[in-house]
Parts: C-alpha cells; sequence; structure tokens
C-alpha cells in the first residue's frame, strides 16, 4: 500500500450524536453511575436539541460541536435539564467554560428548572480539564458556574478490555481512542478498524448494536478511499463466512467519487439522459477501481449492480 496515504478529516459530530441518542441510559451508566441512579427511566427522556440552535453564537458557526438537550424526570418527581457537549474535534476549545455557562443560563431563564450540565474532553492533552467558569469585578467574583467534564484519555490504559465490556458506550470510548492513536497512520487505522469490527461481531452484539458501532466507526476512523474499499470488502468477506448481513449500506462503498465524476459528465450532456449516463460511468469507474483492489467478482457486482458481462468487459479492458 501507498506509504503517502492520508487518514481524511473525521466527521465525529453526528456520529456522536446518533450514539448518545441511542444509548443515552448507557452514556451515564459508564460516566456517570451516581446521576444516572437518580433518573426514573419508566418515564419517557426528551430531546431537545432544536431548543439549543437560538442559543448558538456567531462564533459557533460553522464549527463541529456536538451539544445536547435530554429533559429528564428524577426519581423524587422533579423536572431536570442536561446539557450535554462533546469536544468532538478533539482540540482544546477557546471559550469553552463561557460557552457552557452562557448556555446554562439561558436555559435556566427560559425553563427555571435545574441545569446539570456535563461534558466530554476527547481531547490528547492531559493537563486541560476545565471544570468551571468564574468572572470577578476587581477581586469580587460576580459569577461562578459548575460543571462534569470526563476526560476520554483518562481510560486509554483501558482501551482493549473496554472494547469486550457490555456497556455499548465502553466500546465507543474504545473506538475513539483508537481513533486518536492512528490519526497519521492510515495503515495501522485499517487494521485495527476491521480487527474491531471482527471482535463485535465475536461479542455476540445485536445487528442494530453492530450498525450503530459501524456508522459511528465510519465517522471517527475515516479512512483514505483505497483503504475504505479494502476495509469494506473485508467486511463483506467476513460476512459471507459467517452467513451473517450486518451492512446493507454497501451500495455506497467505494463509489461516491466515480458517481460524482460521471454524473457532472452526464449532466453536461443533458439532465435526465445525462444523469442516467453519470450514474452508469459512476458505477464503471467504481468497479475499475474495486478491480484494482483485488477485489471479488460477486463484491463488485453487489456494491455497482453491474451484470456478469459488464464486469467482464471492464477486466479486459484493464
Amino acid at each position: 500500500m501507498s506509504s503517502s496515504l492520508t487518514n481524511p478529516p473525521i466527521k465525529a459530530d453526528t456520529a456522536w450524536k446518533l450514539v448518545l441518542d441511542r444509548w443515552f441510559h448507557e452514556f451515564l451508566l459508564f460516566f456517570y453511575p451516581n446521576i444516572a441512579s437518580k433518573i426514573n427511566w419508566v418515564l419517557p427522556v426528551e430531546v431537545l436539541d432544536q431548543e439549543l440552535l437560538p442559543l448558538t453564537t456567531d462564533a459557533m458557526v460553522g464549527k463541529q460541536l456536538t451539544d445536547k438537550l435530554f429533559k429528564v424526570h428524577a426519581l423524587d418527581g422533579q423536572l431536570c435539564y442536561i446539557i450535554l457537549h462533546i469536544e468532538v474535534q478533539g482540540d482544546r476549545e477557546t471559550r469553552f467554560e463561557t460557552r457552557l455557562f452562557e448556555y446554562s443560563y439561558r436555559l435556566y431563564d427560559r425553563y427555571k428548572c435545574p441545569i446539570l450540565t456535563l461534558a466530554v474532553l476527547t481531547d490528547d492533552s492531559p493537563h486541560w480539564r476545565p471544570n468551571h467558569y468564574q468572572a470577578e469585578v476587581w477581586g469580587y467574583k460576580t459569577h461562578h458556574f459548575d460543571f462534569y467534564p470526563v476526560k476520554l484519555l483518562d481510560y486509554q490504559s483501558q482501551a482493549d478490555q473496554l472494547l469486550t465490556a457490555d456497556n455499548p458506550f465502553a466500546v465507543i470510548v474504545s473506538v475513539h481512542l483508537s481513533s486518536q492513536t492512528t490519526r497519521t497512520q492510515p495503515e495501522q487505522r485499517f487494521h485495527i478498524k476491521f480487527a474491531i469490527f471482527k471482535q463485535l461481531l465475536k461479542q455476540g452484539w445485536g445487528r442494530d448494536a453492530i450498525r450503530s458501532f459501524y456508522t459511528f466507526m465510519d465517522g471517527v476512523m475515516r479512512l483514505p478511499e483505497e483503504l475504505e474499499i479494502q476495509y469494506h470488502h473485508s467486511i463483506y468477506q467476513l460476512e459471507k463466512v459467517k452467513g451473517v448481513d450486518y451492512i446493507t449500506s454497501a451500495e455506497r462503498f467505494g463509489i461516491e467519487k466515480g458517481m460524482q465524476q460521471g454524473m457532472q459528465q452526464g449532466m453536461q450532456q443533458g439532465m435526465q439522459q445525462g444523469m442516467q449516463q453519470g450514474m452508469q460511468q459512476g458505477m464503471r469507474n467504481a468497479a475499475k477501481r474495486m478491480i484494482a483492489q483485488g477485489s471479488d467478482n460477486s463484491f463488485i457486482q453487489l456494491i455497482t449492480g453491474l451484470s456478469s458481462e459488464e464486469l467482464a468487459d471492464l477486466k479486459s479492458e484493464q
């Protein structure tokens, strides 16, 4: 494989939101078990992310920020709002403490209910551990606000054990840490990503859980196109051996770039006819790349929809 490969930027914001919507209870059990024990989980948890949109400042626009707002009921009947912030970029954010303070007081002003603020720090700096906001004038404190962070870096020594734990968020943490350690190592990330997928199958997670893990990994452990195709080919082969079918979104594997190029060419020739021709050309481009990668015929046909004859013609052109 080429040593010049580089990993593309991660897309962690959407990945984190998906797993939090699915596993918020498990998230609290893993990171904040005392808080989880105070909540009445018989009553529904409301996700109110749209309430955060009016609170977004100009300084936040364009940034990958994962902020979640949950409305929960305590066992004693008290209504509470939990705001959760995840520093998905893995970098120290300027005005971090100030932003969480602003969210908290604006939400309190709206709901007149307690606002509990939690934060997940995904950066690799062991010394950055913000936990409060404070303002003062001439030495006199005017505001003091506490929030409660967890640092994923603190789990680094447990990464292997986390992968075999029963709580899905232990797996999420392990995946994220693997993403950090392979940030500049595409080949190593490829091997670790596939090894994690095999371990998840071995653990016996259900189909929906496997798909959620798979989606999260695709967001935080992105690979160069060449390795991405090989990764999905490996998954396809593994599923064939095990006789399972967890991943059904294979139609997008390895074809996005080819489809875009083909559609652009086709659209220049005329809207409807051009788009059809572009789609066909995109599929052919994708098939050529997979042939070059050594993918087997059945996998290529599954991905592209090409017939055996069309595939044979492409191979004769190589």
